[in-house]
């Protein structure tokens, strides 16, 4: 819906799969502590949906104990791929854990 938005005839970004990746860092309270937009999707105004997303879903609860870092940090990484759609069609964003979470 976004990319219809401000591009419906697809002439500026046309119709293609977009992925972008996010590092994100959260305190042992949950708060969002950092976010950094890893890989670009080449559209700004999707790379900002990604972050309103993230900011919205914090605080993030119960983060694994297990998994805070020696600075009271949980980092994780994520990748956003958005699927072109046929028009009348709802958007499709899946959400994919990324295989690095190195800071």
């Amino acid at each position: 819906m976004l990319l219809a938005t401000i591009d419906p005839g697809a002439r500026r970004y046309g119709i293609r799969q977009r992925k972008a990746g996010v590092r994100a860092c959260v305190s042992r309270a949950g708060d969002l502590a950092g976010l950094t937009i890893m890989t670009s999707s080449g559209v700004t105004e999707l790379d900002d949906a990604m972050i309103r997303a993230f900011q919205a879903s914090a605080p993030f609860l119960n983060p694994p104990e297990a998994l805070v870092q020696g600075d009271d940090q949980l980092r994780f990484a994520f990748s956003f791929v958005f699927y072109p759609t046929p028009p009348g069609k709802g958007p499709v964003m899946i959400i994919e854990p990324s295989r690095s979470t190195a800071p």
